[in-house]
């Protein structure tokens, strides 16, 4: 599979709210490019507030082992050890959602990774990752009795879109109301043009908070009290770095060294802010979704706050 030279990185990054979910995926330029715009997070339930532009940088719980995949099975181990399986007063729909035993379904069909030709190539390729996405987890969904219907892909020129969350901006956002929406704009296009990797990890990261609705974490998270609620917003996003480098790795059964070398790079190179958690956090939780053999192996609500700093 070829192997794009990328020249811009991008944090798919966000928040969530109760009753009007938008998770907005944050992009960014290499240091040595132009500073990111602002972009909306939301922080209360149905209202979006706008942040200052980020710096650029970039269970029941799995037991870590490799997936069982030829290519698969010479990737480094990070050694990352297993994590805690409960916190003391927080809700099981949180530490113990019995999405966690699940290992991630095996993604047939998804767009082979690729720097799109142009616009219409790149909106073929993110709706085909989303439709392989949600053909391989509905059936999952459906076991558990939650929310099956597939949410319509939608795309957008410019800074921002309108949605039934209201007015968003940031290169993708992920919108909870009725069935969920999601939307992708110009802006990680231009992430796409620069980095083979780019609409699978996007596409993997907003299908991740879709999944932390219908499980019904979004909304135990926006009613935990026993962390503050920046502090659930970083194990949030931190979840969805995870299950994002998750299924990344299920949707290419060729996924090999290189590609493991371009998504650690792509982990160092991350924005750090107070909503989406720092350095280390940020390489940790991208690492356990690359070695994950079940979703619980990414499972932020379990671990004290300071693994989520």
């Amino acid at each position: 599979m070829s192997r794009g030279v990328w020249t811009r990185i991008a944090a798919a990054l966000g928040a969530a709210s109760l009753l009007a979910v938008v998770l907005v995926a944050w992009w960014s330029a290499p240091a040595e490019g132009p500073a990111p715009q602002s972009v909306a997070t939301p922080t209360r339930p149905g209202e979006a507030v706008y942040g200052p532009p980020l710096p650029a940088a970039p269970n029941p719980n799995g037991s870590l082992e490799a997936i069982p995949s030829p290519a698969f099975s010479e990737l480094p181990d990070p050694g990352l050890e297993p994590l805690p399986s409960d916190r003391e007063g927080v809700s099981a729909v949180l530490v113990a959602n019995p999405l966690y035993a699940f290992p991630p379904p095996a993604l047939e069909g998804c767009p082979e990774a690729s720097l799109p030709a142009d616009e219409a190539a790149w909106r073929e390729s993110v709706s085909r990752q989303w439709a392989c996405l949600h053909a391989g987890w509905a059936p999952l969904l459906d076991g558990q009795g939650w929310p099956t219907a597939e949410p319509p892909v939608h795309f957008y020129s410019g800074a921002g879109a309108d949605s039934d969350c209201g007015y968003v901006e940031g290169p993708a956002f992920y919108c909870g109301r009725g069935e969920g929406s999601v939307h992708f704009g110009s802006a990680h296009f231009a992430m796409a043009k620069g980095w083979d990797l780019a609409v699978r990890e996007m596409v993997s990261h907003e299908y991740a908070h879709h999944l932390q609705r219908v499980s019904g974490i979004t909304g135990a998270w926006a009613e935990d009290v026993v962390s503050a609620r920046s502090t659930n917003v970083r194990r949030s996003e931190l979840q969805s770095v995870c299950w994002s480098a998750m299924m990344a790795v299920r949707s290419d059964p060729e996924f090999d060294v290189a590609d493991y070398e371009s998504w650690n790079l792509r982990l160092h190179t991350m924005q750090e802010s107070e909503a989406h958690g720092d350095r280390a956090a940020l390489v940790e939780w991208g690492l356990r979704g690359l070695h994950a053999a079940t979703a619980g192996d990414c499972n932020t609500w379990a671990v004290p706050d300071e693994r989520v700093s």
